[in-house]
């Protein structure tokens, strides 16, 4: 049996590697870095405007109440999850994703788009 600690530490490891490798930010986790933004519920530094959570779970997780648990007006809250086998989904706020999109459409951050 895989401990749930252990796990969630290497899924966090992991998302600071693939935002780094994505943005080119030095990303890293809060727990190591800044024990007072893990307890307020922030798992990553780093990451510009985004407040993320990580969560590795293999239960369905009850997105809307870790939400109401972050900062409000931190940034643009997310909670990355990840099942196994299943890859990773990312869930915020409709405000949030209405800020995101806003930007998006007004060509103030850039789209990220992907090959077909």
């Amino acid at each position: 049996m895989v401990d749930s600690k252990q796990k969630g530490k290497r899924y966090e490891r992991w998302v600071c590697r693939w935002w780094h490798e994505l943005t080119g930010r030095d990303v890293r986790r809060t727990a190591a870095v800044a024990p007072d933004l893990d307890n307020a519920g922030i798992d990553l530094i780093g990451t510009g405007l985004w407040v993320v959570q990580c969560k590795a779970v293999e239960r369905s997780i009850d997105v809307h109440s870790i939400l109401e648990r972050m900062p409000i007006d931190a940034g643009v809250n997310v909670v990355l999850h990840k099942r196994s086998n299943r890859g990773t989904a990312v869930s915020m706020s409709l405000e949030d994703f209405a800020y995101v999109l806003s930007c998006m459409e007004h060509k103030t951050v850039q789209p990220i788009t992907t090959a077909n």
